[in-house]
């Protein structure tokens, strides 16, 4: 669960760097960052749905 957080954050970071030094990329890595979210929540919730809790 740490690592999702940690990954998460990092994502964070390097969407508002992209977005920073290139506008145009921006709205990708808005889309990046979403799908991103999406999927990493969606494994926690398979995780957690796996084991029962």
């Amino acid at each position: 669960m740490a690592h999702a957080g940690i990954h998460g954050g990092f994502v964070a970071v390097a969407i508002a760097v992209a977005g920073l030094s290139n506008p145009g990329l921006l709205h990708w890595a808005v889309v990046f960052g979403v799908a991103e979210t999406a999927s990493v929540s969606m494994r926690r919730n398979a995780a957690r749905s796996s084991d029962g809790t």
